[in-house]
């Protein structure tokens, strides 16, 4: 078999082979050099295939911009990525995004490293299976060798994967929170020296809601008259001993913050993108999103119009509409097939009723919750 496996840099860490190297040589009609015939076998390696997609969701192939994609290479890591920061991820190939191989003198050591490398990686924009493939390789049954095709199956993947703790999630609300405020004050045209939400007399605190994969969360805090973090709370509990140390510009879109809570100090990495906000640190990593303190008048009205309408599981483009507007339909009926990645996915009604309306056409491309149809139901159900 001529093909060379997406595994191949497994076998060329444990024997310093470079196969593809090999594989062209012969092909151009040179003989295998004598190292290739007497390959030998050094230490142990494992290999990580890093994917665009969400385990929560059934793998639910993923698409859309990677604001930045950083797996550090560090002695024993190595990384063949095909993305880069700012890359695209589409829907017409593949979602995967890079191959992460550790080598070690055990394997143990192969699937600590690897895990470390993976749970360190900066992966910005696009739902990955990063925090699954940490759970893996830390899990004791895999590194006892007790692996096989039913792995998932008694390890469910909403189980195995990495989580982040409640207290984690609070921490890195108030991190997000303090970092746009940095970045704030440092863009400001008008008095940028006087302390954020700086009142001549005390006032209440300054206030900002997010919404992340644990649900809302919202963060409030006040700076003194010279500058220092007075007050930090979140959903109206305070951190205990919350203490900022600096928070400083990395790069024009990131910051790095100081912050100590309970007498303990870390250091985190925050990525801003509009109200997208990417936090990396010591209790693992997070995604934000701002929400705006004045939500649109008609945000209400909108939903109400929508209220029933199902929505694409992914981003694709719709190849099928199998239903129009005014026919009833069964439970189960289908209603539209989405492509992506070469997998079709088919959007079924969820219960009886009739299509109100139908919000797609085939041809068109459509992201991962766009509604593609309006279900309502019948009197007779």
């Amino acid at each position: 078999n001529a093909r060379i496996q997406v595994e191949h840099p497994v076998t060329e860490a444990v024997t310093g082979l470079d196969l593809v190297r090999l594989q062209l040589l012969v092909a151009a009609g040179e003989p295998l050099p004598e190292a290739a015939a007497r390959a030998g076998l050094r230490g142990h390696a494992v290999e990580a295939r890093l994917y665009a997609e969400d385990p929560r969701r059934g793998f639910l192939p993923q698409a859309g911009t990677l604001h930045r994609f950083r797996v550090a290479e560090a002695p024993g890591v190595r990384v063949d990525a095909g993305v880069a920061d700012g890359s695209v991820v589409g829907v017409h190939y593949d979602p995967l995004l890079a191959k992460v191989v550790a080598h070690a003198p055990s394997r143990a050591e192969a699937a600590g490293l690897l895990a470390a490398a993976l749970a360190g990686a900066r992966l910005h924009g696009v739902a990955t299976n990063r925090d699954l493939l940490v759970g893996v390789l830390r899990h004791p049954g895999f590194l006892a060798g007790e692996t096989d095709t039913g792995f998932l199956e008694r390890h469910p993947p909403a189980e195995l994967a990495w989580h982040p703790t409640p207290e984690a999630e609070r921490v890195h609300a108030a991190v997000a929170a303090l970092a746009a405020q940095a970045a704030r004050r440092a863009a400001a045209t008008v008095q940028p020296t006087i302390p954020s939400g700086w009142r001549n007399n005390p006032s209440q605190l300054q206030r900002v809601d997010y919404r992340g994969d644990g649900g809302a969360l919202a963060v409030g805090y006040r700076f003194g008259r010279a500058g220092a973090l007075e007050s930090l709370e979140v959903d109206g509990e305070p951190l205990p001993g919350a203490r900022l140390w600096g928070a400083h510009p990395a790069d024009p879109a990131t910051w790095l913050v100081d912050l100590e809570v309970a007498g303990v100090r870390r250091r985190f990495e925050v990525h801003l993108v509009g109200d997208l906000h990417f936090v990396d640190g010591p209790l693992g990593h997070a995604e934000l999103r701002e929400l705006p303190r004045f939500p649109e008048p008609d945000a209400g009205a909108a939903a109400a119009r929508t209220q029933g309408s199902l929505a694409s599981p992914l981003p694709g483009i719709v190849r099928r509409v199998a239903a129009a507007a005014g026919d009833r339909v069964d439970a189960g009926a289908l209603l539209v097939v989405v492509e992506a990645m070469k997998l079709e996915h088919r959007i079924g009604a969820p219960r009886a009723g009739r299509v109100r309306e139908l919000l797609v056409a085939e041809g068109q491309e459509v992201e991962a919750g766009t509604p593609v149809a309006v279900l309502e139901e019948t009197e007779d159900g």
